[in-house]
This record gives C-alpha cells, structure tokens and sequence, in this order.
C-alpha cells in the first residue's frame, strides 16, 4: 500500500519524509496516574499499601483493551491476551503485588470504560488531545507511531489534498479514533467510513470498496 504521512502537530498531510510520532500511552483514571506510573509525583512499590490506588477491585489492576493489534496487543491462538502491551503491564501489575485483570474492550469504548469505572486504566495507541486530558491523565509515551493514509499501491490518485478531497472518494478510518475527524478537516469533500476494528477498514480498502484508510 502507498503511504501519505500526516504531521501530528496539525493533522496536515505532507508527503515527504516528515513522520507523526504518534502517542502510544498507558492512559489512567486521573486519581490513579497520580499514584501509579511515570506521570505521578510518588509511585507505590509493592511493598507499599495499594489500597491508596483506589482500585475498582482491590488486590487487582483492571485494564480495558481492544486486543486486536499485533504484535502491541493481540488475542493468540488459545484466546488468551498477548503482545508487549500485555507484558508491560503484566510486569507493572506484578511490582504492585497485584492481579491483572484484562477487559477486552471496542476501540470505541475505551474512554466511556474509564469514565463508568469500569477499568483502572487503559493501555493503548490512543492519541493525547486537550479534550481527553480533562478527564483523564497520559503517562509518557514509550513507542513513536505514524498515522498513514493507506491505498491500494495500483492507486494513481494524485498525492494532493485537492485530490483527495472530492466526492466520490471514500476513506475508512478506526471508530473512535481521532484520525476520523483528521480525514473530515483535510478531506472534507470525502466520504467517511468508520469502522469497530481496524482490520475492517484495512479490508475495505484491499478489496476495493474503499479507495483508502487511515
């Protein structure tokens, strides 16, 4: 597939060489990340008293995830959660003297798990804005990312926004995700199509419904 690069700064597609480096956090329910990870003034140890977490259950870390990226997150063969996403928080939950518990979330529902307390936490792709910061807090980031605008590599499709943007052009994007409302500031004259997983709208695209997805 050919790849248009998008700036994180202003969600401006370039065509060169310039690379979003996109935010890859384990994002917390505001009174635990001032307690837990790397955004925190204190951290707690195993040997400390976690029931100043907070916890949704105590004794246990609950973390919402949507476990379909390999290799970050990922169901494997025996249905069982698995990826380096996983590992880090296996790792975490252990230095807590804690169990970890894994909540198989939608995409879509990560951030309305948080609010509900239906998790402590939730580790994933999911890029910082202002808007989520006022609910909730973003440890640093440890992975860089790109967000790409992904076609068929037959696709001749000039490399312009002005190409791109017109009607006639569909383009599938992560539901939930903020690249959906990326594509609707730079493409305004395309269709947008969202999808529960990313897989689905990768497909559309390699099956030539769609004429590209972010």
């Amino acid at each position: 597939m050919d790849r248009l690069l998008v700036r994180e700064k202003d969600a401006i597609p370039t065509f060169g060489r310039k690379i979003m480096r996109k935010k890859l956090a384990l994002l917390l329910a505001g009174v635990m990340a001032a307690t837990v990870v790397v955004t925190g003034t204190s951290q707690v140890s195993a040997a400390e008293d976690t029931s100043k977490l907070n916890l949704i259950k105590p004794g246990s870390l609950v973390v919402c995830m949507t476990l379909q990226f390999v290799p970050q997150m990922y169901l494997n063969k025996r249905g069982a959660p698995t990826g380096y996403d996983y590992e880090l928080l296996r790792k975490l939950a252990k230095d807590l003297g804690l169990t970890l518990e894994i909540r198989n979330t939608d995409f879509n529902g990560l951030l309305a798990g948080i609010a509900a307390k239906q998790c402590d936490m939730t580790s994933v792709g999911l890029r910082r804005t202002a808007a989520r910061e006022l609910s909730m807090t973003f440890a640093g980031e440890y992975m860089p990312y790109q967000t790409i605008l992904a076609t068929q590599a037959r696709n001749k499709r000039e490399a312009t926004r002005a190409a791109w943007s017109a009607a006639g052009v569909k383009i599938t994007c992560l539901k939930g995700a903020v690249e959906c409302a990326a594509i609707k500031d730079n493409f305004p004259n395309a269709t947008v199509v969202e999808f529960p997983t990313q897989d689905g709208a990768l497909l559309e695209v390699a099956s030539g419904r769609a004429d590209a997805g972010v």
